[in-house]
């Protein structure tokens, strides 16, 4: 992965109730000062709902101009990098070593 030139970012949150409404809430904002366009998420029909709600009212807010969509996996190959590099990220050790040089971490 360390070849793809990426940049990533690991939000950190202790409850998993609430962990995807405080990500999606801190990643719109940190995306519009990026001057990203365009958001990806692997598509979860057990949360479509809840994802369409909470970006329609943070993109209204923040950035107008963003796209987002929701994809399955096979859709879009790229959207397994997210995963891989949570992933290593948790597991710590030599794993969170292979993906550090450009994962930094926010807590919420």
């Amino acid at each position: 992965m360390g070849s793809l030139n990426l940049n990533a970012t690991v939000y950190v949150t202790k409850n998993s109730r609430e962990a995807r409404g405080k990500c999606l809430t801190r990643l719109v904002p940190d995306l519009a000062a990026a001057g990203m366009r365009r958001l990806i998420l692997e598509r979860d029909e057990a949360l479509l709902t809840f994802d369409r709600r909470t970006l329609a009212d943070l993109v209204r807010q923040h950035c107008p101009e963003l796209e987002y969509a929701h994809l399955k996996v096979h859709d879009d190959l790229l959207l397994t990098l997210p995963d891989a590099i949570a992933w290593c990220w948790a597991k710590g050790g030599r794993w969170r070593d292979q993906v550090e040089a450009y994962t930094h971490e926010v807590a919420l």
